[in-house]
């Protein structure tokens, strides 16, 4: 995407909007990735970015399990395994080890689920499970970062002899210890290391007394540091040895070093790979954070934002427990340029600065807040003309460097080219630069680019209405308590409110009619018409909400009795099952009662008996057909045909046992493919029940 000026994303907000993605990452080459990171170039990138992230974040939303793809941060490690001849230390080869399990964690999760994670899953499409480096890694190096003893017979070699000398020399000092306690010539601390060598502290009067090498005293000279005379020779050859182990070691690192080197392109790629998911997490997160969502998303350019919110006063007024007031409008071919007019401090510069970040969050892979049914297209090209344009270094003047900018819009306006101009005219004569104002609107309307424009200029808004393929809008305000309602209507030109102001303000009628009589009548009337058509807008407005109410009442009271006719209809049908039973056991026990009489009346207890049997021969079998009807009316065939009946394409269903609601998309077979939020699965109908 082609941006202009260059301080657009600052003006936007949109390296604040990093800088929040940045505090999730975890790996610090992730971290200076997002610094960088700008809208994709091309359609294909940026869409299959947003929709790994989509993926990441419904995964995060219904809280399913994802594989930790934290690692450490081995660029230093990759740039040292180019080079012919270069050694790897051990904390640098257990950090690619970490890299290469991560990763292989990632493809094993992701290898078998293309169905759930088609967008992640391209991740891995060009990587498999790599056995060999951690075979290698782990075959030298064990889990507290030390080179096994069984990684050479050298080496295995020169560690026995150090292990037996040391046994030797910790014997023999020992025993030289004993006899110099004996003797009453140690320090109160009786040993220590210095310069490497195992020393002895003795009371520096007593030091000629001890044969042997000093290698210093303390800071107050009453301790010397002597290495006995009789531990030399064995701590010479332990010195030596443990040079050979360091000289074995390192011999050792770098022929894994080297063994490792043919596989750098492998490396590189499961690191970057690692990389991307980090910053593709972090988006996620942020996107949870602020209830944003994938919109619709196409090649096509269009603008259909549903609900729209500013991230910054998401986080911001939600910090301070308030409401966002949300942004609605849509622009496509025909319809493609909105200009909002209306008071300052209305929330014209908020709306377009809104649609300009919410834009470009998108073509850089980012969720936004706004509904899901929201629909964006990709733009090639964004041109911004926001804030003072003021050149010191030029020397331009505010219109000059706008005038410049206006330039540079024309040359690339066109169908791919989205515009945001605030302001649109300011910096010169009002009449003269509406005047041009006006002729650089019909040159953007003609190239059919999108864009949006802010005005308070009375023939910017006439040109909206004459225009074809422009829209007016304007933010509404109370023209009783003067505030502004921050909220867009699109459809007509909004008034500045400069008049009416100025009266609320307390400034004295009569200056207010000199400032009329010295404007063009015209512009009076037409802010006059425009004050009344926003009352009645609002009066309208308010009545629609008032009746909205009214209809979500009303519909809020069929449901609820919509909900208990279902419980007293399913109370009824359990009552009945129940006086079904009842009937039946009256029925059971009347003959039990009837044999019990007979029983006490007659001699012969075996016909009794057998009259018993018969009759619970009869219930057992009328049990037994009752479940043999049960199961017949719901056989496996049956219950899907039966979920068939209500589960079709576009029902709202959700897996039995769970709250979470999804929208079928396919059904093969008695397979549906169910889109919940961006993530897609494939369930047994079986499984479905509608929502």
């Amino acid at each position: 995407m082609f941006i202009y000026p260059k301080d657009t994303a600052e003006k936007l907000e949109f390296l604040t909007i990093l800088e929040w993605i940045e505090e999730n990452c975890r790996i610090k080459t992730a971290r200076e990735r997002v610094a960088e990171l700008r809208p994709y170039n091309n359609f294909e990138e940026s869409s299959t970015a947003l929709r790994q992230t989509g993926e990441m974040l419904a995964t995060f939303r219904q809280g399913l399990s994802f594989p930790d793809i934290s690692c450490p941060d081995i660029p230093k490690e990759l740039q040292l395994l180019k080079l012919d001849g270069s050694v790897l230390d051990e904390k640098q080869l257990l950090a690619i080890l970490a890299v290469i399990e991560a990763c292989n964690g990632f493809i094993r999760f992701v290898k078998d689920k293309e169905d759930a994670y088609p967008y992640l899953h391209r991740f891995q499409a060009h990587l498999g499970i790599e056995k060999e480096i951690p075979e290698r890694i782990q075959g030298i190096i064990d889990e507290h970062g030390i080179v096994r003893s069984n990684a050479s017979p050298q080496l295995a070699a020169i560690r026995k002899a150090l292990q037996t000398r040391r046994r030797e020399n910790e014997r023999m000092f020992q025993s030289i210890l004993s006899k110099l306690r004996k003797a009453n010539v140690l320090a109160d601390v009786e040993e220590s290391f210095m310069n490497g060598r195992r020393v002895v502290s003795i009371v520096s009067e007593s030091k000629r007394e001890i044969r042997g090498i000093i290698h210093g005293s303390s800071n107050t000279g009453k301790v010397t540091f002597i290495e006995p005379g009789e531990t030399i020779e064995i701590n010479n050859e332990i010195a030596s040895l443990e040079v050979d182990e360091k000289s074995e070691v390192r011999r050792i690192l770098r022929e894994l070093t080297k063994q490792l080197r043919h596989k750098y392109p492998l490396i590189q790629a499961f690191f970057e790979t690692l990389v991307h998911l980090d910053i593709t997490r972090a988006k996620a997160l942020l996107g949870r954070e602020l209830d944003a969502e994938i919109p619709h998303y196409s090649e096509k350019p269009v603008v259909h934002i549903l609900n729209g919110r500013h991230p910054i006063l998401v986080r911001r007024n939600r910090e301070q427990k308030k409401p966002v007031i949300p942004l609605s409008m849509h622009l496509e071919q025909g319809k493609n340029i909105l200009i909002i007019s209306g008071p300052n401090a209305g929330g014209k510069s908020i709306a377009l600065k809104t649609v300009g970040l919410l834009q470009i969050m998108l073509q850089a892979g980012i969720p936004i807040p706004c509904d899901a049914q929201s629909e964006f297209g990709f733009f090639t090209n964004l041109l911004t003309d926001i804030g003072d344009s003021q050149s010191i270094e030029y020397e331009l003047s505010t219109y000059s460097s706008r005038l410049i900018k206006m330039r540079r819009f024309l040359e690339r306006a066109g169908k791919s080219t989205l515009f945001l101009i605030d302001e649109f005219g300011t910096g010169s004569d009002p009449e003269l630069g509406g005047a041009m104002a006006e002729v650089i609107l019909e040159e953007l309307a003609q190239s059919k680019s999108f864009g949006i424009i802010t005005t308070h200029y009375g023939n910017i808004k006439v040109a909206g209405e004459q225009l074809k393929s422009v829209q007016n809008a304007c933010m509404l305000f109370d023209d009783r308590t003067l505030q502004p309602l921050y909220q867009l209507e699109i459809g007509k030109p909004g008034s500045s409110y400069t008049f009416v102001i100025a009266e609320k303000s307390g400034i004295p009628q009569a200056l207010i009619q000199r400032a009329k009589e010295k404007t063009d009548t015209n512009k009076v009337k037409l802010d006059h018409i425009l004050n009344v058509l926003q009352k009645r807008r609002n009066d309208l407005n308010e009545q629609i909400r008032q009746t909205e109410a009214a209809r979500r009442e009303a519909a809020e009271a069929r449901e609820k009795a919509k909900q208990a006719e279902e419980k007293w209809t399913e109370k009824l049908n359990k009552f009945k099952g129940q006086r079904e039973e009842e009937v039946k056991l009256i029925a059971l026990g009347r003959k039990m009662q009837e044999l019990g009489l007979k029983w006490d009346q007659t001699k012969n207890k075996k016909e009794i008996i057998s009259d018993f049997v018969k009759a619970m021969g009869k219930e057992k079998a009328r049990i037994v057909e009752e479940k043999k009807r049960f199961e017949k009316e719901n056989t496996r065939e049956k219950v899907i045909a039966r979920k068939l009946a209500v589960i079709v394409p576009g029902s709202e269903v959700r897996m039995t046992g769970t709250r979470q609601v999804g929208k079928v998309v396919e059904i093969n077979g008695t397979k549906v493919r169910v889109e919940f939020g961006s993530l897609k699965s494939v369930i047994s109908i079986e499984n479905l029940e509608p929502a």
